[in-house]
């Protein structure tokens, strides 16, 4: 056998193999925005008690406690009826390859949505926050005076398992505009 052919034996192989495990994977997930648990942590009340932080994106909701970062220049959406916008939207949506979490757990999912994806009506405004409060440095207090058009969302999905259980569920751990 030639190294040409050999070579091309073995990356038939190899392609053959990804493709097995690719499939193995993608049959083991579900699009995360279809997972109860995860629909359920969508509004900031239910999602600050689930674990989730969207609170600190959004301007006008209390952010949950015990978070040790700072809210000073995140962005953020402005309203909850805006995040409801967004949220409601995206959940709609038809995606070709949506967020992807694994039936048995895993570690957080990461997705990025381009807002050409969305419909015009549904391109919520994104701020930045400029000042937050001396008591509690997650929370916003001030606003950038003007918004910016988000180029894209992301939404940051969370494997969970409360204490003193044995299962936990998937949450949007998070959700932001991006500016650029």
């Amino acid at each position: 056998m030639n190294m040409r052919r050999t070579s091309r034996m073995c990356l038939s192989v190899g392609l053959a193999i990804a493709h097995l495990l690719l499939a193995a994977v993608t049959a083991q997930a579900k699009d995360c925005r279809t997972i109860p648990s995860v629909q359920h942590s969508l509004q900031p009340a239910g999602n600050a008690a689930a674990g989730g932080h969207i609170g600190k994106h959004i301007f006008d909701v209390q952010a949950p406690p015990g978070l040790n970062s700072s809210a000073l220049n995140n962005t953020m959406y402005d309203t909850t009826a805006h995040w409801t916008t967004l949220i409601t939207a995206f959940q709609a949506l038809v995606l070709p390859h949506p967020p992807q979490c694994a039936v048995a757990g895993g570690g957080n999912v990461a997705f990025i949505l381009p807002s050409a994806d969305l419909a015009q009506a549904d391109r919520v405004p994104g701020y930045e926050c400029t000042a937050v409060s001396a008591v509690y440095a997650a929370q916003c207090i001030t606003l950038s005076a003007h918004s910016f058009a988000p180029v894209r969302y992301a939404f940051v999905y969370k494997y969970v398992i409360p204490a003193g259980v044995q299962d936990g569920n998937w949450i949007l751990l998070t959700a932001y505009p991006y500016m650029y």
